[in-house]
């Protein structure tokens, strides 16, 4: 497996701006063929969702990647991790998108209104989304090297 070093300061800029939205998306898309699979689906609903989806998906994702990502870049920067592959990538971004929305439904009552049949669902739909974000990230802010 190959590791990965950082491209340039603007690629990381990049990466940090750009990653995030097809998170976003695959957050919505998710939502929308579960409501889809239960038989609760409404286009106007689905597209009225867009911008919240938008609008919190940002901010949710501004705060995990200050508190997670740019730690690990500046470490990645620093120390030259010999561990951070795409496997490695794939694991943090499911465990980035999917632990934080499992203590939420941990926590939270049930029946929370969700168009997910389950909150396991919920919580894999967020872990994909995470791996989708941190893929992206790594496409765009890194290049494999080595061996």
């Amino acid at each position: 497996m190959k590791r990965l070093m950082l491209r340039s300061p603007v690629a990381v800029t990049k990466a940090f701006v750009l990653s995030p939205l097809p998170a976003i998306a695959t957050v919505w898309l998710c939502g929308v063929v579960a409501s889809a699979a239960t038989g609760d689906f409404h286009i106007v609903i689905a597209l009225l969702l867009v911008p919240w989806t938008l609008l919190f998906g940002a901010l949710l994702s501004a705060i995990l990647e200050v508190i997670v990502v740019a730690p690990l870049v500046a470490g990645l920067r620093r120390y030259q991790w010999r561990w951070i592959n795409r496997v490695s990538v794939a694991i943090l971004g499911f465990a980035t998108g999917a632990l934080p929305v499992a203590a939420i439904v941990a926590l939270s009552p049930t029946g929370g209104g969700t168009p997910f049949p389950s909150d396991s669902l919920l919580v894999a739909a967020f872990g994909l989304a995470g791996i989708v974000g941190a893929e992206t990230f790594a496409l765009i802010a890194t290049e494999p090297v080595g061996d």
